[in-house]
């Protein structure tokens, strides 16, 4: 049987809002297998901008906002939502073995 050791990097990050975050998320996916962040303040339209972020990532990612999208006014609390990245080269040795979207 073969043993193989990898090292995998993770950080973890609040963004304060993905256009203020976008240099620190840029230098985390230069250093990084593995990034979730925070506080991405996108809607659903606009989760694609970090979907297609960094061409050598797979990422999952949930807005927070869909509702207040809906009712027109944004106002009040900040509109958080969360992206997972991963590096598709590190990925493969990996399995999922459930995922849960469900807000708490």
């Amino acid at each position: 049987m073969v043993s193989l050791l990898m090292l995998i990097t993770f950080s973890s990050c609040n963004l304060f809002g993905f256009n203020q975050g976008r240099s620190l998320l840029g230098d985390l996916c230069r250093t990084q297998d593995f990034v979730t962040v925070q506080e991405l303040w996108l809607s659903d339209s606009n989760l694609d901008e970090i979907i297609n972020f960094h061409n050598a990532f797979t990422v999952t990612a949930r807005s927070a906002m869909s509702q207040k999208m809906q009712s027109g006014c944004l106002r009040g609390q900040l509109f958080e939502g969360l992206a997972i990245l991963a590096r598709k080269s590190v990925i493969n040795s990996f399995t999922i073995v459930s995922a849960c979207w469900a807000r708490y």
